[in-house]
């Protein structure tokens, strides 16, 4: 199973893990930062680019805390 890690796009920072999940569900651009420890190129991912069975890492709280969902 893949995993993937993102954060809120263009310049987007939440404070709490909810906001971001909500965002995230919303289908919200967010920046792709990684896909299974491997670093991406600049790209901007939504839920919609991936499936449900992939582990999706959120980073918040300006990138030192994470979600996994």
């Amino acid at each position: 199973m893949p995993s993937v890690t993102v954060s809120g796009a263009y310049g987007r920072d939440y404070k709490s893990p909810k906001d971001a999940l909500k965002d995230w569900k919303d289908g919200k651009d967010f920046y792709c930062h990684a896909i299974d420890g491997m670093p991406s190129r600049y790209s901007y991912c939504s839920c919609r680019d991936f499936e449900s069975t992939d582990e999706i890492h959120i980073r918040y709280d300006r990138l030192e805390r994470m979600i996994i969902l």
